[in-house]
C-alpha cells in the first residue's frame, strides 16, 4: 500500500481524542509533497514510530503534542544517514520546549541487538532518580525511547553530538 504523511495526517484529522499512537515503519516522504499543517492531538499520551530519521522528524514536525506523550522512536538508518538526524533533533527540541515536559532524571544507554537490524543504541530517559538494567526496560515506563542503528564509533559519537545537545538532559543525575 502507498501511502505518505499526508494520509497519517488526514485519518489523524478524525481522531482528536486518540490517546495512542502507532505506526511502524512510517512511509518515507516525497520530495514533491505540499507543507502539513500541524495537527494536535492534546490527549495523546503514547506516540511510538519507527522510520528514517526524515520521517520521524516531519511527523514530529507536523503533530502538536501534548508535554507529557511518551516517544519511543526507531530511528532507521546506515551510518551514511546520520547527518539526517539534524532534522529529527531539531523538531524534537521543538516538542520539549513548546511545553512543560516532564524532566528527565535517569538516561539508560545500552547497546541491544536487534534481531532483523543488528546492533542498536537505546537511549531511554526516565522521570525517576535510579539506575536501569536492560532487564528493567519492559516494566518502567520511560518518557523517551529512542533506538538508532551507529555501526561504526564514530556514527555513534556523531549521534550523540546530534542529539544530546537539544534534548532535555540537563536535570540527569543517572546514567547508566
Amino acid at each position: 500500500v502507498d501511502w505518505t504523511l499526508r494520509d497519517i495526517l488526514d485519518g489523524l484529522t478524525c481522531c482528536p481524542k486518540l490517546g495512542q499512537l502507532s505506526i511502524r515503519p512510517l512511509p518515507g516522504q516525497t520530495v514533491d509533497e505540499k507543507p502539513l499543517t500541524a495537527l494536535s492531538l492534546p490527549l495523546l499520551t503514547v506516540l511510538e514510530v519507527s522510520g528514517s530519521p526524515t520521517s520521524c522528524a516531519r511527523l514530529l514536525e507536523m503533530l502538536a503534542l501534548p508535554p507529557f506523550v511518551v516517544i519511543t522512536m526507531d530511528i532507521i538508518h546506515t551510518d551514511d544517514e546520520i547527518e539526517m538526524q539534524h532534522v529529527l533533533a531539531v523538531n524534537l527540541q521543538a516538542h520539549y520546549k513548546r511545553g512543560k515536559a516532564q524532566l528527565m532524571r535517569s538516561l539508560a544507554c545500552p547497546t541491544v541487538n536487534h534481531s532483523t537490524r543488528g546492533g542498536a543504541v537505546l537511549f531511554n530517559a526516565y522521570a525517576d532518580e535510579r539506575t536501569y538494567h536492560l532487564e528493567d526496560f519492559s516494566d518502567h515506563a520511560h518518557l523517551l525511547s529512542l533506538w538508532t542503528y551507529p555501526q561504526i564509533p564514530e556514527a555513534l559519537q556523531r549521534v550523540v553530538e546530534i542529539l544530546f545537545p537539544v534534548l532535555p538532559f540537563s536535570d540527569i543525575s543517572f546514567l547508566d
